[in-house]
């Protein structure tokens, strides 16, 4: 059952943000606006569910076999961290979009579409136990953000957004680069390909001072962008 509460976090966002564009204009707020407050429900669920007394255990995980020989699987799963982040970022689309109401006349369809497909990224991103899910998801907010960024900025929006994406962009490859070099050492330690990221942990746990040093600069300069 938590497997489907965890995919409808992800999938009723982008259901509502497809639905926008046969829609009017003036429908375009009170579709984003159910899309963002629908997901509140299965938060509630999820949030009832998940035990608040072993916050640093994954919990509610699921595995969906992609390519085993490669490692790769659709593996979602919480904790407490991940799950204070989820709970933040459903909170935060409601009230993003009440906030729009008055802010945003132009372009209101194509704004409250990618505003959901954002929502969809984000909640991906913080339930992903699978690295290439993580990463796919991580990468694809840049995609809505670039988007908002450059067409309902203010002035320099165009400028701005694109050396949003340059920068962040940059800082991703930098990231991906830590990332391969705990893959590979992974199956040169254990002989298997793995993207779980729990079994990444512990793989890592064994590389040199050095190698960890290396790898956790990559990640802070990647993802600090």
């Amino acid at each position: 059952m938590t497997w489907a509460i965890l995919l409808s976090l992800v999938l009723i966002p982008l259901v509502f943000a497809a639905m926008i564009p046969s829609r009017p204009s003036s429908h375009a707020k009170g579709v984003a606006l159910a899309g963002m407050i629908l997901p509140l429900f299965a938060l509630v669920f999820l949030t009832g569910l998940f035990d608040w007394s072993r916050p640093h255990h994954m919990q509610h995980e699921s595995t969906l076999e992609w390519l085993p020989t490669l490692g790769l699987s659709l593996s979602v799963g919480v904790d407490g961290v991940s799950m204070l982040l989820i709970i933040l970022t459903g909170l935060l689309g409601p009230i993003c979009v009440l906030g729009s109401f008055t802010a945003i006349r132009e372009n209101e369809k194509t704004f409250y579409a990618w505003l959901l497909i954002l929502q969809s990224a984000m909640f991906g991103v913080f339930m992903a136990r699978d690295l290439v899910l993580f990463y796919l998801c991580f990468e694809f907010t840049l995609v809505p953000m670039y988007v908002l960024i450059s067409l309902f900025g203010s002035s320099n929006c165009k400028a701005a957004a694109t050396k949003f994406f340059l920068y962040t962009f940059t800082g991703s490859i930098v990231a991906l680069a830590g990332l391969v070099y705990v893959v590979v050492y992974a199956f040169q330690t254990t002989g298997l390909w793995t993207m779980d990221i729990a079994t990444l942990g512990e793989a890592a746990r064994a590389m040199s001072l050095r190698e960890q040093a290396l790898v956790m600069g990559a990640m802070l300069l990647g993802f600090g962008v």
